[in-house]
């Protein structure tokens, strides 16, 4: 049992890297097994297709990047919105500063299959849902004290992720003739300057 627990681990271990690194449409099912050091056939009985075998990968990887924000907003029941936004700009940021590669990987399997925006809706749904309710009560509070105006949720959000995620479609420019050391304050000084961003855009 612990045997095939460890070749299923390190299956999908190399099927991530294949579909992240190529795509589905590049990614090869025999060089996923060869990279995890199993046969074409254990491959094949574990999954039967490439097919279930990406949909495992990409609904684990949505799921990895909303996980977090549910994690945010359950843990800490009197949350401010103030800190809110704080903090999930960082563990976006965060996470997309960790995993370059998901951006485009995400996006282009989202836009080119239709079978992978269900399995994204079906991930993302729940949380996204919680995430709504949440920071829509978190808002509705702020507005009624007259620490904010009003913005709806899902524009927020939005914002939000769009600052971020223009980051680090653009961040392989900008860092092109950067140091090391540069690169990482450029990143740094960005983080917060969404921030500063969103809090400055909501203001009264």
């Amino acid at each position: 049992m612990a045997n095939e627990n460890n070749n299923e681990r390190l299956i999908l271990q190399a099927a991530e890297e294949e579909f992240i690194q190529k795509g589905y449409n590049g990614a090869k099912t025999t060089s996923i097994a060869a990279k995890a050091g199993v046969t074409h056939a254990m491959l094949h009985y574990y999954y039967r297709t490439k097919e279930n075998l990406f949909q495992k990968v990409f609904s684990a990887k949505v799921q990895q990047v909303v996980q977090p924000f549910k994690e945010l907003l359950e843990n800490d029941k009197s949350i401010t919105l103030e800190k809110a936004i704080r903090d999930f700009i960082h563990l976006h940021f965060s996470f997309l500063k960790a995993n370059p590669l998901l951006i485009n990987f995400v996006y282009n399997e989202v836009i080119s299959n239709p079978t992978n925006r269900k399995v994204a809706i079906k991930a993302i749904y729940p949380t996204m849902s919680h995430l709504y309710a949440r920071v829509s009560s978190l808002i509705n509070a702020e507005v009624e004290a007259g620490n904010i105006t009003k913005i709806k949720p899902l524009q927020l959000i939005l914002n939000i992720l769009s600052l971020n995620i223009t980051t680090f479609m653009v961040y392989p420019l900008i860092a092109e003739n950067m140091q090391q050391e540069q690169a990482a304050l450029f990143l740094q000084e960005r983080e917060s300057c969404n921030i500063s961003f969103i809090l400055n855009a909501i203001k009264p």
